[in-house]
């Protein structure tokens, strides 16, 4: 089967400038392996998407997805802290500009706040936000073109010299 998007290319370079941006340990919520010591940040990629616009062409699309981030915490204070720091940094335009060179473009950060349950809460604190993303997808398709094929009757008419 043909590969469409690279979603492993696109979680590294988001877990990587999450990693520089808070210098904590970035980890996908469904990773296997031991639980992260606090603190620590979790995202989770629900294979949901959506594209921007009905497209006949799905090899050539730009699409959104939200990408929820939350950073778990031994304190309340610390939880409020990096919570804040991370999507403000997030915001500026060195950030941003990393982020879309590796075709992430950040549409929106939506619902800031504590993620954290009355039961949690003692033992763990939990802040959080949600990506919203933009991304696209180019692939090459096997079916071809209008422009892909090649008529006997249309010729190249631009080359002719003259003589």
């Amino acid at each position: 089967m043909r590969q469409t998007f690279d979603w492993n290319a696109m979680v590294e370079s988001l877990r990587s400038n999450i990693t520089a941006i808070s210098g904590l340990p970035t980890v996908p919520v469904n990773s296997i392996g031991k639980r992260q010591q606090w603190p620590f940040i979790a995202f989770n990629l629900p294979m949901t998407n959506s594209p921007d616009t009905f497209s006949r062409y799905p090899d050539n699309e730009v699409f959104e997805t939200t990408v929820p981030i939350t950073i778990y915490t031994a304190t309340m204070a610390e939880g409020i802290q990096y919570c804040d720091d991370l999507q403000a940094n997030l915001r500026t335009s060195e950030n941003r500009t990393q982020l879309a060179d590796a075709g992430i473009v950040i549409v929106n950060i939506m619902n800031p706040g504590s993620r954290s349950t009355p039961l949690q809460a003692e033992r763990e604190f939990m802040y959080g936000f949600d990506l919203r993303l933009r991304l696209q997808r180019d692939f090459d398709s096997d079916t071809p073109t209008i422009n892909d094929v090649d008529s006997p009757v249309v010729g190249n008419t631009t080359n002719i010299e003259e003589e």
